[in-house]
């Protein structure tokens, strides 16, 4: 009877634990307990600050055309010199006309002649037309007609050719300002003779400027993310008037550099300034407004190399933390690494927070723990 009691006692203890084990997990099976990962994190910042950047440059025209005569003559007349301004439609030079108004004349004169001729083929052809009905005439006196009647009409077409394009060639005796600008340059002088499109004068746009300068791969870096718009447009000044900032627009930069200065050519335009004449030539100042970091020197969003892993498919990547503490994959674009970081075209977003170390031991979605101070470097 002692015996049973002892063993009886022995399944009702064993019973009270299995149901205080059930009671502390409702399936009764206990949950893997989810360690989360230790990281050390940076915050990307760099879009919302500008940083200043000054390049020196030089002045050239908005647009420029070396002009010349579209026939060959003696130059008559010079009538600009260098610096002056013209108009639209101004007579720049004049070459001698006498040779171009003869030859005009003398064709007037042929085209007076051969039409007069072709009248009076034509006239026999219709006659020897009727007579052939007729049968008062042979058919080789209709067919010489015919031929004289068509040879005479092609004489008058080409002479009607050749007088018009003597006239067009007297009309090119005179060479006339393409646009407003101003003279920058004469190459002959008066009474020279000078051959079909030989350079007579160089003319400027000075309406409108383009300054041009050599900018380090960096900013092209940055043009080329920003899809040629900069977050403010370039300031222009000049050194004719060193206290004025003018406001200009970016009009085109090169994706090529040059072979000597490894830089690259970035092409900034805006109008002639008001009280003061700025030419080619000049010196200038762009100053370029780019994204930069806290530090004031960088530009663009910056990450260090240990923050980015490529994939399989040779694609960079980062690690963002998100608000549950979980990471989630972000491809980036590169773009030019200096000095252990990577600045990038695209992908990340200033005040993101990305991972900085042990990238390649994350997967999506893990839960992290983010790492305060100097641990973890």
């Amino acid at each position: 009877m002692e015996k049973l009691n002892v063993k009886s006692l022995f399944f009702v203890l064993a019973g009270l634990f299995l149901l205080c084990l059930q009671g502390c997990n409702g399936e009764g099976v206990a949950k893997e307990v989810v360690v989360a990962k230790p990281v050390k994190t940076m915050i990307v910042s760099g879009e919302s600050e500008l940083v200043e950047r000054a390049f020196p440059g030089t002045v050239v025209a908005g647009e420029k055309a070396e002009i010349g005569f579209r026939v060959a003559g003696q130059l008559s007349e010079l009538l600009v010199k260098a610096g002056q301004h013209v108009k639209r439609g101004q007579i720049i030079a004049t070459l001698d006309k006498n040779d171009f108004q003869t030859k005009l004349r003398g064709l007037d004169s042929k085209l007076l002649g051969a039409r007069a001729s072709l009248q009076e083929a034509k006239l026999n052809y219709k006659r020897n037309s009727v007579l052939l009905k007729d049968d008062i005439v042979s058919k080789a006196t209709y067919d010489s007609a015919l031929s004289v009647f068509e040879n005479a009409r092609a004489q008058v077409k080409q002479l009607e050719q050749e007088r018009e394009q003597a006239r067009l060639n007297l009309e090119y005796t005179v060479l006339r300002a393409p646009f407003d600008g101003v003279v920058a340059q004469t190459y002959v002088k008066n009474f020279e003779n000078v051959q079909a499109q030989q350079y007579i004068v160089r003319l400027d746009d000075v309406g409108n400027l383009d300054v041009e300068v050599q900018v380090p791969e960096l900013v092209i870096a940055i043009l080329q993310a920003k899809n040629t718009k900069m977050l403010k447009k370039p300031s222009v000044r000049f050194a004719a008037m060193p206290n004025k900032l003018y406001e200009g627009e970016l009009k085109e930069f090169e994706t090529t550099a040059n072979e000597q200065t490894s830089t690259y050519t970035v092409t900034v335009s805006l109008p002639q300034p008001e009280g003061v004449s700025i030419y080619s030539g000049m010196t200038a100042e762009v100053i370029g407004y780019f994204p930069g970091g806290a530090n004031g020197n960088a530009i663009g969003l910056r990450v260090p190399v240990s923050a980015v892993a490529v994939d399989s498919a040779d694609t960079p990547f980062v690690w963002i933390v998100q608000k549950d503490n979980t990471v989630k994959r972000v491809s980036v674009e590169l773009g030019s690494m200096q000095q252990n970081e990577y600045i990038l075209k695209s992908g990340l977003k200033s005040g993101m927070q990305i991972v900085t170390a042990g990238v390649h031991y994350l997967k999506d979605g893990q839960s992290v723990r983010v790492l305060q101070g100097e641990i973890g470097e």
